[in-house]
């Protein structure tokens, strides 16, 4: 099994653009845009927001209208992720997104990522079902409404059970979308 590579700079010179990748998964990628999708998340993930901002944008696709409607979620600025979040239009990962929400609201158990944030576990469950019926509308994720959610988030008076739920759908949306991006990166394309 290969390793990952210790450092993610950018390529010198000498490498190709993906030599990265293709150490890490031993061929070149299929999709050059796919890969360097995968290279802006994983600086997003790791608070690289300039180099994570210089790929997505640089990237003419939904997947980097994605990153990029991320990053700006993550600086605040949460004008500017609308606008980028208009841009990804239809995206498998959103209605991945809303089913796996879904899927977890209607379980009597939150999860284990809220749970310390939950002073009464009914009231937080309730809660987290609330907002998922504010960002799930359709059977589709809208990112514009995660974006007024976390916006809402950010002020004083918002709750900690609110900022640990926009971590955590945070969290499983940049999961969804990296796995997306890689999956198409390493998988060949039908003729």
């Amino acid at each position: 099994m290969k390793s990952v590579p210790d450092r993610l700079d950018r390529p010198s010179a000498r490498s190709s653009k993906n030599s990265h990748l293709q150490e890490v998964i031993g061929q070149a990628p299929f999709s050059e845009s796919a890969s360097r999708a995968c290279l802006a998340g994983l600086w997003l993930l790791h608070n690289y927001l300039d180099q994570s901002h210089t790929l997505s944008q640089a990237i003419a696709d939904s997947n980097g209208s994605f990153w990029h409607g991320i990053m700006h979620r993550r600086e605040p600025d949460y004008g500017n992720a609308k606008y980028w979040f208009r841009r990804v239009g239809s995206h498998p990962v959103l209605d991945r997104l809303a089913g796996e929400l879904h899927k977890r609201s209607q379980s009597d158990r939150l999860p284990d990522e809220l749970r310390p944030h939950a002073a009464g576990s009914l009231s937080a469950a309730a809660s987290a079902e609330k907002w998922t019926r504010r960002v799930v509308r359709a059977g589709t994720f809208d990112p514009m409404a995660f974006v007024d959610l976390c916006q809402e988030a950010s002020r004083p008076a918002a709750g900690e059970e609110l900022r640990a739920w926009c971590r955590w759908v945070g969290w499983l949306e940049w999961q969804l979308l990296f796995d997306y991006c890689f999956q198409e990166a390493i998988t060949p394309r039908k003729e």
